[in-house]
Parts: C-alpha cells; structure tokens; sequence
C-alpha cells in the first residue's frame, strides 16, 4: 500500500497561465462553448485509462495508523469486502486496506519521554489496516471548497515561505479543476461550470501575481498535468537518491509518462526505458569476490566502479549549489552506516587509465542516484545527475582539463543537453595529449 502524502511536494509550473487550445491563446474566462471539450481533457488528466470509477461511490474517512498518531484517510470507497476494502484517494492514488479483526489490538509507536517521536518511526509505522470507516458528504465538502473562495495571501520576506504560498496557490488551482472534474462526471453541470470558473480564476491570480513575459500561456488541463507529473517526478527523484529499487523507479517513470498532455512525458519516457536498461544489466552483472577483484586489471577496476557509479548517491548542501561525485570540497558526506566506497573516488584514484573509459561515457543519460537541485523548496529543479554528468566532474578531476561550464547552479552536460559537445571536447583533448604523452587505448 502507498503511504498517506502528508507532504504534497509541490512544483513549479514556470508558466505563463492563460487558458488556450491546440496551442491558440483565448482570454479569460473560456468561451462557454470549450468547457465541454475541456472537462474532456480534464478527464483524462484525473481519469487516466485503467483508473477506478467513482460514479455511484462513496466518499468515506478511513481510521488508519497507529493507535497514538491517527490518520484519516480520505477517498471514494471502490470496493467494500468482509475482509478489506479498497479506497481511491484524492490524489488518484489506490489504498488496498485490510479490514481490522474483533479481537485485534491497534498497535503504537514508540514516543520518548516527552511524548515526541521520531518522524522515520512515523513513516515506518503499519497503515495497511483499516480500524473504522465513516461515510462523509462529498458534495458539500465540494460547496463548501468554491464557498472558501481563494486562498488569502500573507506577506512574508521569507524565500521559502513565499515559495509555499505560490506554490499552495497552484496547488488550489489543481484542487479547484479535480473538483469541476467530478462534478462534471457526476452530472452536476452547473456546480462543475461554477467550479470551472473558479479554477481559472485562481489560474489568473497565479499568472498575474508570479509569472512574467517569457513565459508561454497553457490551458486549465496542462497546468493541471504539469502540477501533477511534477509531483510525481520529483517523488521519483528523492527516492533514486534515497535507495528505492530501479524496479519501482522504472514504475514511477512509466506512471508518469501515462499522464497526458505534460511537459515532462518525453523526460519520463526516457528515463523509464534508461532503468529499464540498468535492470537488464544489473540481471548479467556477477559481482566479484574480494580474490578475483585483486587479479583484476586496471581497464577490469575502471569497467568495475563505472558500473557501480549508478548507485553513487551524493547530494548537495548549500542553496544554491551543486551536486560534487566526490563529495562537498572533496568530504563525502553521506552516512558513515552506509560504508560503501565512493565510485567516483575510486575512478580518480585509477588516474589516467580511466579516462577511455570515462569519455565513452560522457554522453550516457542513464541515471545514478546524486542529486543536485537550485533551491531545495524549488522542487522542479531537482536533478537526478546521469551517468555523463558524473564522468564528466571525474575526467576533469583527472586531467585537469575542463570540457564543461555551465550557466547556473543547475547545470550539469546532459541536463544543458551538453554531452555531445564533452565528449568531442574530451576526445580532442585525449588525442592531444597521447601524442605528448603515448598511452594505451581508446575511447
């Protein structure tokens, strides 16, 4: 089962909001004649094929979670069986909860003296059981939403606090479609136009308060899957970094790509079938013992820790900054419990017989598990580093030699879609440098 979102993520959108069609600009509110065509392409942003129905269903409030931090999990209740139910969520995301026994104790966990707990104990408590279901009023949750209006602004000279008040505006704008969406679907077509109205309304609010001339306008729907697969992604990418098998990444990818009409689809089409391709070798890869790692060669050690460069895992710590392969001014700051060696240190330390090796790689767009970000509330600039970008920060480090520079604190050669021009840069310099200094192999 998912674990509840108590934290929605939030993205930046970083468009210009008006609403259009087929890539026409059309003023504010839409003409009456485009809801109906629109409601259908909310529809498939909120309904994706293969997603359950809630027509006909109940809207309930599920018990779950330890005895001492309750949660109420709120959805349509799909399906309602002796032993289980299924509930979707808001978000769209599917809960399979097992039904409580009679005689079940709910379990706790574990608090400190001063009733605090820790947030990983939380995370890791059991919310697979369902202990009470209440049915709930939908429709006059809906009412109630539109009645609230928008949200109020607050003033603030706090980066991260403005980020979060731009970013729950967007988020209401989402909340605000979802609703028109379902009330369209139940055939509330006054409710959902007025719901409609509100959503572009909050849509305008955004793109005249945040948004600047550059930007391009979209309609109600692609904000909407651009918000959403944002998300989405950015939950992808905090999971690579933290360990999450390439098997579940793959699947995060391939459900993001399934959404339509976002700007990130041809990203995660990519990167689906990049972990597709880890996993295949992953499959053929027979990790050495200690005895045949010793007999191994120099050129067998480079192939070695360029395989496990997928599973580097480094990060960044200052706003803004970037993300280093060896580590902030070369400390490596990851968790001493982890006592995995850095492959990219390792690459360095193998010196100029790695650099062949490295240059083949500068164009791989595969994915490892660094991570690199601009400001680390501004979640659509997470970045998970490639396996191009990290060879290219080792083949520098080797050579001394720079072959990149990038334009922000983002930049990394196949994010600025730089990797063609590195690896002609690397080769160059390669081929000068073995006529000064003869060596062995190629790239």
């Amino acid at each position: 089962m998912l674990l509840p979102r108590f934290v929605r993520l939030p993205c930046l959108t970083c468009l210009l909001l008006g609403v259009i069609h087929d890539g026409t600009a059309a003023p504010f509110p839409p003409a009456k004649n485009k809801v109906p065509a629109d409601f259908k392409r909310l529809a498939k942003v909120f309904g994706r094929p293969g997603s359950a129905s809630v027509i006909g269903k109940t809207w309930v409030a599920v018990d779950t979670g330890p005895e001492n931090v309750p949660l109420d999990l709120h959805g349509w209740l799909i399906e309602d069986g002796v032993k289980g139910l299924l509930l979707l969520d808001w978000y769209g995301e599917l809960h399979k909860l097992r039904k409580s026994a009679s005689d079940e104790k709910r379990p706790k966990i574990k608090e400190g003296e001063d009733g605090t707990f820790l947030f990983s104990t939380f995370q890791e408590a059991d919310f697979s059981v369902a202990w009470k279901v209440r049915a709930e009023d939908y429709a006059a949750k809906s009412k109630k939403f539109l009645t609230d209006g928008l949200p109020t602004d607050k003033d603030t000279n706090s980066a991260s606090a403005s980020a979060s008040q731009r970013f729950g505006l967007a988020d209401h704008v989402v909340d605000a479609a979802r609703y028109a969406h379902f009330a369209y679907q139940f055939g509330e077509k006054a409710h959902a136009a007025d719901l409609y109205a509100h959503a572009c309304k909050a849509q305008k609010k955004y793109a005249d308060t945040y948004i600047f001339g550059f930007d391009k306008p979209v309609s109600l729907h692609v904000f909407a899957a651009n918000r959403i697969a944002s998300g989405y992604r950015n939950g992808a990418i905090f999971s690579a970094h933290g360990g999450t098998t390439r098997r579940e990444l793959q699947k995060r990818w391939e459900r993001i790509a399934a959404i339509p009409h976002h700007k990130y689809r041809n990203e995660a089409k990519a990167m689906a079938e990049h972990y597709k391709n880890l996993i295949k070798e992953d499959a053929r890869w027979v990790e050495p013992d200690a005895k045949a790692f010793t007999k191994m060669t120099t050129e067998q050690k480079v192939a070695y820790w360029l395989y496990h460069l997928r599973d580097l895992d480094m990060g960044q710590w200052s706003n803004p900054g970037s993300c280093s392969v060896f580590g902030q001014f070369g400390v490596d700051l990851r968790d001493a419990k982890k006592k995995k060696p850095n492959a990219g240190v390792e690459l360095k330390k193998l010196g100029m017989a790695a650099v062949p090796q490295l240059i083949a790689h500068l164009d791989d767009a595969r994915p490892t598990r660094c991570k690199g970000h601009w400001r680390s509330y501004w979640p659509e600039h997470h970045y998970l580093l490639r396996y191009g970008d990290c060879c290219q920060q080792i083949f520098e480090s080797i050579t001394g030699h720079t072959i990149f520079r990038g334009t922000s604190t983002v930049s990394y050669p196949i994010h600025d879609k730089e990797q063609k021009q590195c690896k002609e840069k690397a080769r160059k310099w390669w081929k000068e440098h073995q006529e000064k200094a003869p060596t062995t192999g190629h790239p």
